[in-house]
């Protein structure tokens, strides 16, 4: 299973036994990066699911970058959608 087939399941209503470490993993990711990644700066009313369906989107709109690492992808979307106001 790919992270971003955990993702998918992480936004399910009810995330099926078999995606239960995958979505915890995505989660676990988006939510680490939005803390810690710099050049990101979600505003506070943001919640992990709205980040994580900003990364699923981010990487369904671009299958061809699939085999990237997840990681730089989600970082990617993270500061795309919301960058860094200096």
């Amino acid at each position: 299973k790919s992270r971003v087939d955990g993702c998918r399941a992480y936004l399910l209503t009810r995330t099926p036994a078999e995606f239960y470490f995958a979505a915890g993993v995505c989660s676990g990711i988006v939510e680490g990066l939005h803390y810690a990644g710099s050049g990101i700066c979600l505003p506070p009313n943001v919640s992990n699911e709205q980040a994580v369906r900003v990364v699923v989107k981010f990487i369904d709109d671009r299958p061809e970058r699939l085999n990237e690492d997840f990681r730089a992808l989600a970082v990617e979307a993270l500061k795309a959608a919301w960058p860094r106001k200096n």
